[in-house]
């Protein structure tokens, strides 16, 4: 199990011509622990959290992002691990004169993990929603 925190950087804000900015927390929770490929040193498992999201100029100008995925890691070296990711992501958007909209993405991404400890690291992962960057707790 892997927890991280992260500060977040969402894509599609930019269209808008603002900036966003947020934060937050994911939980992976590995599933098959030995992979579907027996000579990979693979895993598979779970991915959810959220992301606050503050837009500096929107009429929506704060949203929170609760991302749910299927993962695959791959272990390259005791303390390096790659992954993809696929699953949905929920957007609660709350606006500035009490409208609130909730619409539902497909997201993907890819992300390594480096551990400088058995329980302690870094993450760095770049998808369709965003990009995220944090630290991350291994149990």
């Amino acid at each position: 199990m892997v927890l991280s925190v992260h500060g977040y950087l969402p894509y599609h804000s930019f269209w808008g011509g603002y900036f966003p900015i947020g934060g937050g927390a994911s939980f992976y929770i590995p599933l098959v622990h030995n992979g579907f490929i027996g000579k990979l040193n693979d895993e598979f498992g779970i991915d959810f959290g959220a992301d606050a999201v503050a837009r500096i100029g929107s009429a929506y100008p704060f949203s929170l992002h609760i991302p749910v995925a299927a993962q695959w890691k791959f272990h390259l070296l005791p303390q390096l691990e790659v992954y993809a990711k696929l699953g949905i992501q929920v957007d609660l958007w709350f606006g500035a004169i009490g409208r609130f909209g909730w619409p539902v993405w497909p997201i993907a991404a890819v992300g390594a993990n480096y551990f400088f400890s058995k329980s302690f690291g870094v993450k760095l992962e770049l998808g369709s929603a965003g990009a995220r960057l944090g630290v991350v707790f291994g149990f």
